[in-house]
């Protein structure tokens, strides 16, 4: 008996240590139920800040980077972050539409402290994208609306670059006509003369009809669906407003240096005679657009030439840099040697001279306005 109660003594030391070695788990549970917990909450609430703040700040863009930013912190301090400790970047990675939130909030420990811990600091991220108009016709370098005309387009020594939609028949002709792209037809497609080659695909629901050594590398016959024009005229007339850029009667510039930075609204007809147009928007012409000159150059950035009317291009060897858009007109080019860098989309597009040349990039339509909403992107 004594011997037994003499164990039991000697057990009691170690008894101790193992309570001791408890008391650390348990304390360990209560700094991950508690202070983890705390950092896991702090966390979630920067993040939706940090996410409301780069959606809220990405409307504003690209027109005001400064209320944009203004408004980012707005709603981030709203959220629950402080607007000492919010970073607001933009443009992001140098692009104007991106707009970067970074939300900073000091925690500190309870139980961790006994465990030396005493704060962390939690940051959450966002980026949010200010996204245009795309889809539909501006998907095309060539985009002819009309379901009653054909597009055909006669002349010689054509070269595009980008993909071609008719809502009706498509017709090439004349000599030396490359497309580098698709050529999608509502109804039929017909390449006549020598040395024309598509070099992807010929895609319509009736027979390609190719004459005189004409080339295409593929066709698919399908159902090719009509494709409406867009109308965001009303937006583009209130940003205009907004920015005090609306003028009343028939303009005509003729600056050698003209820089675009807001939409611009002109109730008439617009005549271009100068050239070295730089910025990005849209110039809405509830008339005609007429660029009329010798040896025009235009190397605007991103400059959407938007006109209710029609657009006429008659200067010889003319380089415009943009997209031209008359949903509900005709674009004409009436001389030779036409060099677009940008997208033709109309109602419909005549062209019966020789040496246009249309090359389509991925930033023609960073002018249009940003009707397609904003969304997070990182």
């Amino acid at each position: 008996m004594r011997s037994l109660l003499k164990y039991t003594k000697n057990e009691k030391g170690q008894s101790l240590v193992l309570i001791a070695l408890l008391m650390v788990v348990v304390m360990g549970f209560a700094v991950f139920g508690t202070d983890v917990g705390v950092l896991y909450s702090t966390k979630t609430h920067m993040q939706n800040a940090a996410d409301a703040a780069a959606l809220a700040g990405a409307q504003e863009l690209p027109d005001d980077k400064s209320k944009a930013k203004n408004t980012a912190k707005y709603y981030a301090e709203l959220n629950g972050a402080e607007k000492a400790d919010t970073v607001v970047t933009t443009p992001y990675k140098g692009d104007p539409d991106k707009i970067e939130v970074v939300c900073k909030k000091n925690v500190r420990y309870s139980f961790a402290r006994i465990l030396g811990f005493t704060d962390s600091n939690v940051i959450s991220r966002a980026v949010a994208e200010k996204s245009h108009m795309a889809g539909g016709p501006f998907d095309y370098a060539l985009f002819s609306g009309s379901k009653d005309e054909e597009l055909s387009l006669t002349g010689g020594e054509l070269h595009v670059t980008g993909n071609i939609h008719t809502n009706n028949k498509f017709q090439l002709g004349g000599m030396d006509n490359k497309v580098e792209g698709k050529i999608k037809a509502v109804n039929e497609i017909e390449i006549n003369g020598k040395k024309n080659k598509i070099t992807t695909i010929a895609e319509c629901q009736a027979p390609v009809i190719i004459n005189n050594n004409g080339k295409i590398d593929n066709t698919i016959y399908s159902m090719v669906p009509h494709i409406n024009m867009y109308d965001f005229s009303d937006l583009v007339e209130a940003a205009a407003a907004d920015a005090g850029e609306v003028y009343y009667g028939d303009q005509t510039w003729d600056g050698k240096d003209m820089t675009i930075e807001h939409s611009v609204y002109i109730d008439g007809s617009l005549t271009v005679t100068g050239k070295n147009f730089t910025g990005k928007g849209t110039i809405l012409v509830a008339g005609d657009i007429i660029f009329d000159g010798k040896n025009l150059e235009m190397s605007g950035e991103s400059i959407c030439f938007y006109s209710l009317g029609d657009i006429t291009i008659t200067g010889k060897d003319a380089k415009l840099k943009g997209l031209l858009y008359a949903p509900n007109g005709i674009i004409s080019f009436s001389s030779k040697d036409i060099t677009v860098y940008g997208r033709i989309i109309a109602k419909e597009i005549t062209f019966n001279s020789s040496g246009l040349r249309v090359y389509a990039g991925e930033d023609d339509l960073a002018g249009l306005p940003g009707i397609g909403g904003v969304s997070l992107v990182e």
